[in-house]
């Protein structure tokens, strides 16, 4: 599984691959030497990486199954906790970092996951709310990591950037919508949606026509052949009734 994003690319790698990267990272933010997780010999844990197209490590980012238990509700199940996102300084501000959320978030609903949730550090909440998290805890400290609070999204709801990335590309032709008044029947036309719509100087005369022969057959007059729909032998305009 790739990606390809702006001088980078993010695909799925074992977990000896993330673990130097976190090392120098998040060690330097207060977790020390500390770069294994109990979570690493889980079979439902995924590790992805950016790299770059030399093979520079620039972003790293894990996540497994685990559901949410912590702050407040709605808990949604199944639930995947993201875990060890870090991003190589020089490359911060770049879109690694979103690039490897998005990553995970399509991996975990392809898996059928209803939530993705992790702590965040209180210095990083504007990255986690851009990107569809809200704070579901109280500001905690843990012990020589500083100030996290637990965050969480709903995968199932998209981010406005998200439904944009979406859409169809540039140059890519749309299929036009159905027109919600192609259910009536277009003058002369076919029923059903998507019926094609005449000009409105067209379309008058041909419900004009069709006046004129429902006239006509009221009064049992044949139209002459080969004169047209609006040549009746015999035929008169109604009187109008005054007002």
């Amino acid at each position: 599984m790739g990606a390809q994003e702006g001088g980078f690319i993010v695909r799925e790698v074992a977990v000896e691959a993330v673990r130097p990267l976190r090392t120098l990272v998040l060690g330097a933010q207060g977790h020390g030497a500390e770069v294994c997780y109990e979570c690493d010999a889980d079979p439902s844990t995924r590790h992805f990486a950016a790299l770059t197209p030399g093979g520079e490590l620039v972003g790293v980012a894990t996540v497994h199954r685990e559901d949410r238990l912590a702050g407040y509700g709605p808990y949604l199940s199944p639930g995947m906790r993201v875990r060890g996102l870090a991003v190589k300084e020089g490359w911060r501000g770049r879109g690694v970092a979103r690039a490897l959320l998005e990553a995970l978030h399509d991996a975990g609903r392809a898996q059928g996951i209803r939530e993705s949730w992790g702590n965040g550090r209180d210095a990083n909440l504007d990255f986690f709310r851009r990107h569809g998290y809200r704070e579901v805890s109280d500001v905690f400290e843990v012990v020589g990591e500083g100030r996290h609070v637990v965050v969480a999204r709903d995968l199932a709801r998209l981010t406005r950037a998200e439904k944009a990335r979406r859409r169809p590309r540039a140059g890519l032709r749309r299929l036009p919508r159905a027109d919600p008044r192609g259910r009536r029947r277009a003058a002369g036309g076919a029923r059903g949606r998507g019926a094609a719509r005449l000009p409105a100087h067209a379309a008058r005369a041909l419900r004009l026509a069709a006046r004129q022969r429902l006239s006509a057959t009221r009064s049992g007059v044949r139209p002459a052949a080969g004169t047209g729909a609006l040549a009746f032998r015999g035929w008169r305009p109604r009187a109008r009734p005054p007002p």
